[in-house]
């Protein structure tokens, strides 16, 4: 459990009932994310996903993220690192989706969510290799929040920003 401005919170794992739609936060293909994907990624491995609520869920979702394996070019994030690396993809952590909800806006819960995100890519890379966390920043405010976290922004592209934060970076935090 965590704990919010406004009482106590919880970060889950997605259940049907998070996905029956009203979540918003004004970007148009997340706000469609949890109705129309959410479940069917769960329930296809093709991510996780994990809901942040208050207490008792009687306000419904106020964040999201999904977390997912992917594989990145060492050309990708070269640029994000100090020490060279194999020529072949990189094994990384994806967050492939991250929202928080316009009513929750500044709050601390986008840190509450993404702090345990993180938390999450560290216990799995006890398991399974992976350099890093990348995600695709959808706008120049989010990319100032994850660069806030420790997130380096990589290549060229403005939207999506490419963000990447080495295991060895988190691990320190």
């Amino acid at each position: 459990m965590v704990t919010g401005t406004i009482g106590p919170l919880q970060i889950r794992p997605l259940e049907r009932r998070d996905c029956k739609g009203g979540f918003s936060c004004g970007v148009p293909a997340l706000d469609a994310y949890l109705p129309n994907f959410a479940w069917q990624h769960e329930q296809r491995g093709i991510a996780r996903v994990y809901v942040l609520e208050r207490m008792g869920g009687e306000s419904g979702v106020l964040g999201f993220y999904t977390l997912s394996a992917r594989s990145v070019r060492k050309a990708d994030i070269q640029e994000a690192v100090t020490h060279s690396l194999p020529t072949f993809d990189i094994p990384v952590f994806y967050i492939g989706s991250f929202a928080v909800s316009s009513s929750a806006k500044r709050q601390g819960y986008g840190r509450q969510l993404l702090g345990d995100a993180l938390y999450r890519c560290v216990q799995g890379a006890e398991a399974v290799g992976a350099h890093g966390v990348y995600l695709d920043s959808l706008s120049d405010e989010s990319t100032s929040f994850y660069r806030s976290m420790g997130f380096v922004a990589i290549g060229s592209a403005k939207t999506p920003q490419p963000v990447y934060l080495p295991m060895t970076t988190l691990r320190m935090a």
